[in-house]
């Protein structure tokens, strides 16, 4: 059983990665490659999730929801994720519900302000 009481605050940089973004890797580029993936609505969100990463399994970390679905979520982390990442989402703090589902990053990419400048990343997750 998880503990939620013991949930820190995001570290700085934990996993780097030099990930492609959302629509793949070179060599995908045909339309049946870029059509929607996502089989549920995905509803915006300012809440947090709780993730214990697969990695890491006895520390518990919070990542702001840009958007979330049945099927994932879209977070906003201070470092780039790996792909395939795998871990376990416990809880959402919006949706006042447990998820208890496998999770897994299927892409990670930089944010960037107007002028170039780094602001920070984003990454998709499929949960299981």
């Amino acid at each position: 059983m998880w503990m939620l009481a013991l949930v820190p605050d995001v570290p700085d940089g934990s996993v780097m990665s030099q990930s492609r973004g959302p629509q793949g890797t070179p060599g995908m580029g045909t339309p049946a490659s870029t059509q929607e993936r996502r089989g549920a609505e995905r509803l915006p969100d300012a809440g947090e999730l709780v993730i214990a990463w697969h990695n890491a399994p006895g520390r518990l970390m919070r990542f702001p929801t840009v958007d979330i679905s049945e099927n994932g979520a879209r977070i906003r982390t201070t470092c780039c994720l790996l792909d395939g990442l795998t871990g376990m989402a416990i809880s959402h703090n919006a949706l006042s519900t447990p998820i208890d589902r496998s999770v897994m990053v299927v892409w990670s990419r930089a944010i960037r302000t107007e002028t170039g400048r780094l602001d920070h990343y984003e990454a998709g997750l499929r949960f299981f």
